[in-house]
């Protein structure tokens, strides 16, 4: 009900910025309704869960094209009366006849919104309408290194794990210096504290404790030169942890 109250009032608000953009006598006034016409259509495009939209129509037209139009108003002599003019080429009747067209068509639209069946209730929790923009945007940005990079035959590919999609070299392998700055953004989103290494003393800890990877193997996995090494310094263990371990250890032996 409160969507369907939102949805009329920003409707009502574009009919009449619109009709004050054509009725207006000040050119200036008539450019800063269209703003306002274009920011209730951003609005309107927010309603519909359609944010990648809305922030288009500000960012393009109420940014953009409505500057254009201003630096026509600016070189355009509006202290100058109007001049009498007549085109003969003029019919005001196709006018007339697309206008009408044009409220058959929202005649239309209307009569069929009242006999069609309601769509799905949940419409506007689905995951699409909740992250449309981040969905968009991985798809630009996907299709964008797909076309970057080649064919996807596995010989056109490169043999890149990690690359970049943010910033420095698109497509290249990620530096240290991309790793740290996704990194800081991740802590500054979430407000939890870590840092890389922190993240391979613990995947460390998960093949020794969750995988039953050896010691050894754990250790070769680090690239690390003394097992020492991997022993005190990266691996994590609780006294839940030993607990677990004996426990599973004599289950074994008893089962023999």
């Amino acid at each position: 009900m409160n969507q369907a109250i939102a949805f009329y009032v920003l409707s009502a608000f574009i009919l009449g910025f619109a009709v004050l953009v054509v009725s207006t006598r000040n050119t200036v006034h008539a450019v800063l309704y269209l703003v306002l016409n274009f920011l209730a259509v951003a609005a309107l495009y927010v309603l519909l869960t359609a944010q990648f939209l809305a922030v288009i129509q500000v960012l393009v037209y109420a940014g953009g094209i409505v500057v254009l139009y201003l630096f026509v108003v600016m070189l355009v002599n509006l202290k100058r009366p109007p001049e009498d003019h007549s085109a003969p080429q003029r019919h005001s009747w196709i006018g007339f006849g697309l206008s009408g067209l044009v409220l058959l068509e929202l005649a239309v639209i209307i009569g069929y919104g009242s006999i069609a069946p309601p769509g799905p209730a949940n419409a506007q929790n689905t995951d699409l309408a909740m992250y449309n923009v981040e969905k968009i945007g991985m798809l630009l940005y996907t299709d964008y290194l797909i076309d970057d990079l080649g064919a996807l035959e596995a010989d056109a590919l490169p043999d890149f794990l990690f690359v970049n999609l943010w910033e420095g070299e698109r497509g290249r392998p990620m530096t240290y210096a991309s790793v740290m700055s996704l990194v800081k953004r991740l802590v500054k989103r979430t407000g939890i504290q870590f840092t890389p290494h922190m993240l391979r003393h613990s995947r460390a800890t998960s093949w020794f404790k969750d995988d039953k990877l050896p010691l050894p193997v754990v250790s070769r996995l680090l690239t690390h030169t003394c097992i020492q090494t991997t022993n005190d310094i990266y691996l994590h263990l609780t006294p839940q942890d030993l607990k677990k371990a004996l426990s599973e250890r004599r289950e074994g032996n008893d089962e023999l």
